[in-house]
């Protein structure tokens, strides 16, 4: 390849790209272009195309060599002479900086070997050492990884492209081929310590750290998890050839300071006159020697500015100045303090984000940090954190776990109770929309279940988890015995009741005992042993391996256990993504990766990856079978859902691990192709696209909260495949493709076996093994108690506003922190917002008591706080109870806090702590005294002002009215027009206030009546200040206005539509009274708003539009009332549909709007 270059021009100092991914062809490429005398300049392959011209336009390289590397079998195979000096440039590389664009570096051949015999002789390298090369090519750490070893005969391996994203994949990597050395950027090794695989990673004798901060707490749980390991702090910038200080650590240290410079290298900690200031001063770094740069490519006045002439050293000496903030210690060490250009200015205070990081992983429950500087609705900086915590320090308690489940379980069973048996499928509710599941898609999941038992013609069956007896009903006629235990008495009670009735009293045996209970079950006594859709409900991994264990004992010799329906963690962010897609369908990308993250994080339930199984059978000697969910319908259940069969010491069990494979996409493009392929026995297709799964996966992709990569061929539905088997008198065994999350693999067998090893684990399938369900009731608690934390440590100025939790903190190609895609802190925060009003109050207590809280505040996520679907259910039966109001699961699916709950609640139901609710004139606050004119907020077209108790939060320095619709109390008569109903609105507004200045704010119908009684004020004299439209259209006489086409509404038309809206969140059933007074009024005021002409106010309109239910014709009504409004018309956009604009962020948004210009 060298000669293939040398040929086409390439020699010293002229630039070659590389473009190749991370492979044994990339140390073919760079090799090369070293050999033939030139420099490269490495490009990743998953780089913006903007950025790649940028780069190629500046460096303006001899060619670009790319993936597929040209055919060079025709040229020689011993080294090009080139003539060299230790001055030409060996690589550019080029780097992100404050000033724009990426700066190419050029480093000459001087400076890297300096580093590279450094790094040799400092690790003791020898020929039996072998270095991971899993770095980005175009980060500069990956030039001693490329080349260090291989200069003195030891040894590299190669990790895959996208495998420096994967802890799984690289522990596994190590221990395959018995690595000894590794660089990891703190951020990657914070992830690969929480690997279980990396405590095996025992061969490794060195690791590199740098490129960010390495935290002592990380530090010394790598030390602790790999103690033959040491762990070495290096730091050095592009422009000073890789690394140019080091430390190894000292394990059980509480500080890791960047150490001590490397071999002809010379540190400056110096002050602004470049004077050295003493240790324990804080001063910039600058750095001198052979280490250095050249300087930036093209760039000279950049370069003159950063590499700067040297007081300290030879005339002509260079040294670069970082912008870094260090300070020497008392035994000659450097340690790190943060960047002077990462400085900001909050609120006239210069702050140090990386001073605040360093607080928050100092938290013994924090993993990682992140600070940013974002600006809120105002305008206005403030600094928001992230954290991810630490799985490890949630401690999980099993009984009070066990305890919870136990309770939730009683109180479900009790509603149940007049369920036929074996048809008990209340509560299954689907995540998507917290509707039921269909009753036949049940059926279908419960028969399937039931065939997995029975083809192994069991005997003598127990059953962990008998629940309502949904398997039991349909197999007890087919074995000799069954057993079975469940948690809630209330079941087994009700179970022995329908058993006996049932005539099969005498071959069932029940009781009342948790999971890991084993009292009074013999042993090796059963041949199958079941756990169906029960281990979600383990409060942990080690309860779960607890209760495997002491299962497998109760297994006579060649038993099996079946664990069924097991959720899946490797598609978690899927579903995950899905849910909140249904929930938010008109939240941003950003949105929804915030609400993913932290969905995840409060994850209740135990979700595990089929590789814990496959890892938990090797450990104890036992065959493993793992396989999709069969069923037609495609749902949560069969899309992330899966079966696993443990064999005890199995005899005649087929291992499919090493069956022949086929790769879909490139030997088998159509289900078709696979009949026949069985002939020489069992056969494997790898990576098919899980027809299930793609569209999630799509979604997912899209908004960032995964990376999907290129599927190989179409996608097929598992089912398809298994009944194609089936008639051709074969099986094919589905289960999960080490390709991809989203992607199948198939093992066709000639005829049905029992099988282990189906499931063949790979990198793909899943960096999390098994979450930590103790973690989602930890997170409350350390968000409320960090910003107290911070503020013993730091000053007041330096604690975030706000502190958003995630799974994991973001990391860019490189592995480092990647600070762009941390998501917006859209409903991520836990807020100390007390409730306002009784409403508010009363979900507040139901949110506590359902969740084991001391306190919730009003923004609060029921589900980020630790919810799941069986206590929203819960939660569901309070509201109604507490309310009189049929809040479905759904609805609190859709709006899970506090403050939404109580608005939706508020707009169906009466507000108890207001007398007088259907009066014309309904105060919504209590006036505090301040003597400001008050706000007078005009009723929609049913009439009531209610909904208007979300907005009154940000006027709280004035009083608040809504005023109402005569005849809401159900006696009053009805208003004869609208001119009738301005007048006594008027009438109403000056009694109590009986001068200006007057503001008015009107939604939907009542965005005319406001506009109207501005006109009226300002005809009698008075000064309107403010006139607010919501979303309204004006009243006009033309027959295709808005009004116009409404009137005519019978009120049973009228109560259609109400029921339309309000069932969107709410059963309306029981809300006959209430919504038969309400069409009647409703009606009646579209019928006159009909008849009535807006008239021409004089003054100006503030309008608000809300934008998502608009459509391209019409994108917003704000320009209808141009001919009713001689002033300004100052348009806002609301993210919001019309009939949410009371909802707690869209009420925000518009009251901010308001509380604004009222300050005036």
């Amino acid at each position: 390849m060298a000669h293939w270059l040398v040929e086409r021009g390439a020699g010293p100092e002229r630039l070659v790209a590389v473009r190749v991914p991370r492979s044994v062809d990339l140390l073919v490429a760079v090799y090369a272009v070293v050999k033939s005398g030139a420099a490269y300049v490495p490009l990743d392959v998953d780089l913006p195309e903007d950025r790649v011209r940028h780069v190629l336009d500046s460096a303006r390289p001899l060619l670009v060599l790319e993936e597929g590397l040209p055919d060079v079998s025709g040229y020689p195979e011993g080294d090009p002479v080139r003539e060299l000096v230790p001055d030409h440039a060996a690589y550019v590389i080029y780097t992100s900086g404050s000033t724009g664009g990426p700066k190419g570096v050029p480093v000459a051949h001087r400076s890297i070997m300096n580093r590279i015999r450094w790094g040799l002789d400092h690790f003791d390298v020898g020929v039996e050492d072998r270095m991971m090369v899993s770095t980005s090519a175009s980060f500069d750490a990956s030039v001693p990884e490329m080349f260090a070893n291989l200069q003195m005969g030891a040894s590299v391996v190669v990790a895959r492209a996208d495998g420096h994203r994967d802890p799984a994949y690289l522990a596994e990597l190590i221990q395959r081929e018995r690595v000894t050395g590794a660089f990891f950027v703190p951020s990657l090794l914070s992830a690969f310590v929480a690997e279980p695989l990396a405590k095996q990673c025992t061969t490794l004798r060195w690791i590199e750290v740098a490129a960010e901060a390495f935290p002592a707490a990380l530090a010394n749980r790598f030390t602790e998890l790999l103690p033959g390991c040491s762990a070495n702090n290096l730091y050095g910038p592009t422009e000073a050839t890789v690394e140019v200080t080091g430390w190894e650590h000292v394990p059980g240290s509480d500080r890791v300071p960047i150490g001590a410079p490397i071999w002809n290298t010379q540190v400056y900690v110096l002050d602004a006159a470049l004077r050295p200031v003493p240790p324990g001063v804080a001063g910039e770094l600058y750095l001198a020697g052979v280490c250095l740069a050249r300087g930036y490519l093209g760039q000279t006045p950049l370069t003159s500015e950063r590499f700067v002439a040297c007081p300290y050293g030879a005339p002509g000496t260079r040294m670069y100045r970082t912008g870094d903030l260090v300070r020497w210690t008392k035994d000659g060490q450097v340690d790190y303090i943060g960047r002077t250009d990462s400085q900001v200015k909050v609120r006239g205070f210069r702050i140090e984000l990386g001073e605040i990081e360093h607080v928050l992983t100092g938290h013994p429950a924090v993993a990682q940090a992140a600070v940013v500087v974002r600006d809120d609705q105002k305008g206005e900086q403030r600094l928001v954190a992230y954290v991810a915590p630490d799985p490890d320090a949630a401690v999980a308690d099993a009984d009070a776990q066990v305890d919870e489940w136990r309770q939730v379980y009683e109180e479900s069973y009790a509603d149940s109770a007049e369920q036929a048996w074996g048809e008990d499928f209340q509560g299954w509710k689907s995540v998507y929309d917290g509707e039921p599941i269909p009753v036949e898609q049940m059926r279908e999941w419960r028969d399937a279940a039931v065939a997995q038992v029975l083809r192994f013609a069991p005997r003598r069956v127990l059953e962990v988890g008998v629940g309502s007896g949904l398997l039991l009903a349909r197999i007890v006629g087919e074995v000799e015995e069954y057993w079975g235990t469940d948690i809630s008495a209330t079941v087994v009670d009700r179970l022995r009741a329908q058993t006996e009735q049932a005539g099969h009293a005498d071959r069932v045996r029940l009781a009342a005992q948790a999971a890991h209970d084993v009292s009074g079950l013999p042993r090796d006594a059963f041949d199958t042993i079941v756990v169906n859709s029960v281990v979600q409900y383990f409060p942990s991994a080690a309860y779960l391996d607890l209760v495997l264990g002491e299962l497998m004992e109760l297994l006579a010799p060649g038993g099996r256990l079946i664990v069924g329906d097991v959720r899946n963690a490797a598609t978690l962010r899927l579903l995950t993504t899905a849910e909140k897609r249904a929930a938010q369908p008109h939240a941003s990308h950003e949105e929804i990766r915030a609400l993913v993250e932290q969905a995840l994080l409060a994850e209740r339930e135990l979700v595990v990856a089929p590789q814990w199984f496959t890892e938990w059978a090797a450990d104890h000697a036992a065959g493993v079978d793992i396989r999709l969910k069969e069923g037609r319908a495609h749902n949560e259940l069969t899309r992330h859902r899966y079966e696993v069969v443990l064999h005890n010491r199995p005899a005649a069990v087929l291992d499919l691990a090493e069956v022949p494979a086929l790769v879909w996409g490139r030997d088998v493009t159509d289900p078709a192709q696979l009949a026949g392929r069985t002939g020489d026995g069992p056969v494997r297709v790898t990576g098919i696209p899980n027809a299930r799964l793609v569209e999630e996966a799509a979604a997912a992709s899209a908004s960032g909260v995964m990376v999907s990569n290129a599927l190989q061929g179409t996608a097929v539905d598992p089912q398809e495949i298994a009944d194609s088997a089936r008639r051709q008198g074969g099986e094919a065994v589905l289960t999960w493709s080490a390709e991809a999350a989203h992607c199948f693999d198939v093992v066709l067998l000639p005829e049905p076996k029992t099988v282990s090893g189906g499931f063949v684990p790979g990198p793909a399938t899943g960096r999390m093994r098994i979450n930590a369900p103790a973690l989602a009731k930890s997170i409350g608690p350390l968000l409320a108690e960090l910003p107290e934390y911070l503020r013993d440590r730091l000053p007041d100025y330096m604690v975030p506003a706000t502190v958003v939790p995630l799974a994991e903190i973001p990391l860019n190609p490189a592995g480092k922190l990647d600070r762009r895609a941390l998501p917006a802190e859209h409903t991520t925060t836990v807020s100390s917002g007390e409730p306002r009003n009784s409403h508010e109050e009363k979900l507040c207590a139901l949110f506590s008591e359902l969740l084991g809280l001391e306190r919730v505040g009003i923004d609060d996520d029921f589900f980020v706080l630790g919810g799941h679907s069986l206590l929203a259910t819960r939660l569901s039966a309070r509201i109604r109870k507490q309310f009189g109001l049929d809040v479905p699961l759904r609805t609190i699916i859709q709006y899970p806090t506090v403050a939404e709950l109580a608005a939706l609640v508020l707009i169906g139901g009466i507000p108890d702590d207001h007398n007088g609710s259907f009066e014309v004139v309904l105060p919504l606050n209590r006036d505090p005294g301040t003597g400001k004119p008050p706000v007078w907020f005009l009723h929609g077209g049913g009439g009531l002002g209610w909904a208007y108790f979300t907005f009154v939060p940000y006027v709280q320095d004035r009083t608040a009215y809504a005023l109402q619709s005569r005849g809401s109390n159900g006696t009053d008569p009805l208003a004869g027009s609208v001119q009738e109903m301005v007048d006594d609105y008027l009438a109403e507004i000056l009694r109590i206030q009986p001068e200006g200045p007057f503001h008015l704010v009107g939604w939907s119908y009542g965005g005319p009546i406001a506009h109207a009684l501005a006109v009226e004020l300002d005809r009698l004299g008075h000064r309107v200040d403010l006139v607010a439209v919501l979303d309204a259209q004006p009243a006009t006489s033309h027959p295709e206005s808005g009004f116009k086409q409404v009137s005519g509404r019978t009120p049973d038309l009228y109560r259609a539509d109400v029921e339309e809206v309000f069932g969107q969140f709410m059963n309306t059933s029981s809300m006959d009274d209430f919504l038969d007074t309400m069409s009647k009024v409703g009606a009646n005021n579209l019928n006159k708003m009909g008849d009535f002409e807006s008239p021409v106010y004089r003054g100006d309109l503030l309008y608000f539009n809300a934008r998502l239910d608009k459509t391209e014709e019409v994108s917003s009504w704000g320009p209808d009332w141009r001919p009713h409004v001689l002033g300004s018309i100052e348009e806002h956009a609301v993210d919001a549909t019309h009939h949410d604009l009371h909802m707690p962020r869209p009420a925000g948004q518009i009251m901010s709007v308001i509380a604004e210009r009222l300050a005036r």
